[in-house]
């Protein structure tokens, strides 16, 4: 795995750095019930530490907020947390290069991309990710680039050329899964990434019987519930076996407090990463601070997205 951007160090003791994280946390947590149902909810972010970014960048600034924020948990890591956290790290930019990349497809300028990355991606990546050209030629400099960190990231510029974006975005993402589960991980990044591909392939089975599609969708390996039982749901058109298996409400439940399968899946991953934080080593709390942090950016640009919209 490649390393991220070389930046400046400044290492903290373990404990230390948990204890800045606490502090940290306390001073961004949200009140979200009345920030969700307020008229306008970014009036509720004044004074927060995001809300810079908002007025700079809109939505795009809360990925900025967001890795910012990683940056500098990164640099405060000592080598050991670095390299047990490095996955994680190239997870969020396997996500934030998505949206670069949605950018471009959609017509953003190079200067528009370049001002959206932050220190934390790879210089090489950024001026692949600005160069004023083509899309497809763009891929073409990406996957080589991804090449050189493992032979599983071929064929995501053949997708796109064939299949167009949106299958672009699921076989890259697929891709960085395959790689991540290939990597020798702490055991509690093994089961966090175990649990996010469960969620991945709770979502490709609801949207393909919701849509009725004929056939079978492809289901990631790694998970905790084996990509079988998924496709066995979806042969038997049945969600409610499997969903009685992970535990998730029932349609009916959710829909009458109005939450999302996503949101209920996120919930649930939060809450099981949340009852290790107490662990000595402080790697336990350091990655539920991380997600919930990344859970965090979701939340307020789902909240003012649809707030847009009156």
């Amino acid at each position: 795995m490649k390393p991220l951007t070389s930046t400046k160090l400044r290492e903290y003791p373990p404990d230390f750095l948990v204890a800045r994280l606490k502090g940290k946390r306390a001073r961004l947590k949200m009140d979200w019930a009345t920030i969700q149902n307020a008229h306008d909810p970014a009036k509720h972010l004044n004074g927060n530490p995001v809300d810079h970014w908002l007025e700079k960048s809109g939505n795009d600034g809360l990925w900025q907020f967001l890795l910012l924020e990683y940056l500098w948990i990164y640099q405060r890591m000592n080598n050991a947390f670095r390299k047990i956290f490095m996955p994680y790290f190239f997870f969020v930019e396997g996500q934030f290069l998505l949206v670069c990349l949605r950018n471009r497809f959609q017509g953003s300028l190079s200067n528009e991309i370049r001002e959206m990355t932050v220190p934390l991606l790879d210089q090489e990546l950024v001026n692949i990710l600005t160069e004023p050209a083509s899309l497809d030629l763009l891929l073409e400099e990406m996957e080589k680039y991804f090449l050189t960190i493992s032979p599983v990231f071929k064929g995501f510029l053949l997708a796109y050329q064939e299949h167009g974006f949106q299958a672009l975005e699921q076989v890259f993402s697929e891709k960085i899964f395959a790689y991540l589960t290939s990597q020798k991980l702490h055991h509690l990044l093994k089961v966090f990434f175990a649990r996010l591909i469960d969620m991945r392939n709770f979502l490709i089975l609801y949207k393909a019987l919701r849509w009725q599609v004929e056939h079978s969708p492809s289901f990631l390996p790694g998970g905790v519930i084996s990509p079988a039982h998924f496709t066995d749901s979806f042969k038997k058109n049945d969600f409610e076996k499997i969903r009685k298996l992970a535990g998730l409400q029932p349609a009916m439940e959710r829909e009458k407090k109005g939450v999302l399968l996503e949101s209920d899946l996120i919930d649930r991953l939060t809450a099981a990463l949340k009852t290790n934080i107490y662990e000595p080593s402080g790697i336990a709390f350091i990655l539920y601070y991380l997600w919930e942090q990344y859970c965090w950016r979701r939340s307020t640009s789902i909240i003012l997205h649809t707030s847009s919209f009156g």
